[in-house]
């Protein structure tokens, strides 16, 4: 039997779940806060038996993502993030 998706990297597994998603993604650091956030469509696929997940971008969301300033993906994480419940 050959599946369109390749084994899962954790369990060796090809038991899948793909779901169309829509992702916010939001960049780190004062900058990132002055800038909006870049939405996203990747397909996910999860693997039944362990929970891993794997996601593709499209050739238009990896086309927008270039188009973000490299910067902004440099500055230091914050930890808990403001409004965070943690």
């Amino acid at each position: 039997m050959t599946s369109r998706f390749s084994k899962c990297k954790s369990c060796a597994s090809y038991n899948v779940i793909e779901f169309k998603t829509h992702a916010c993604l939001y960049f780190l650091g004062c900058d990132g806060l002055m800038k909006a956030a870049v939405s996203v469509f990747p397909k996910v696929v999860v693997y039944s038996d362990c929970g891993f997940i794997q996601s593709n971008l499209s050739a238009t969301d990896l086309r927008w993502l270039e188009k973000v300033p490299q910067g902004l993906t440099k500055h230091p994480l914050s930890w808990p993030h403001p409004g965070s419940s943690l």
